[in-house]
């Protein structure tokens, strides 16, 4: 089962692979950081703060850790939620 999953994993990566390099994507420094333990921790962080905060869409603003709004706003519409 193990080399079942490991395999599952490993065509998953190579497909990932592929895509970034049909983009203008430096890979090698792409994979530098998409490999570094720094950037999976980050990552996490990010996301535990989106779930604190409710966020479940993007773009999303938050205001004050308090409330946030959802969807892309434009500048008027910004300042608003901001001062309200």
């Amino acid at each position: 089962m193990t080399l079942c999953l490991d395999q599952d994993k490993k065509q998953k990566q190579d497909i990932i692979d592929d895509v970034v390099r049909q983009t203008n994507i430096d890979f090698e420094n792409w994979k530098l950081h998409y490999e570094d333990p720094k950037t999976k921790e980050a990552v996490e962080k990010e996301l535990l703060l989106a779930k604190q905060y409710g966020v479940n869409s993007v773009p999303c603003l938050v205001i004050n850790g308090e409330r946030h709004v959802s969807g892309a706003l434009k500048l008027p519409q910004i300042i608003e939620a901001i001062q309200s």
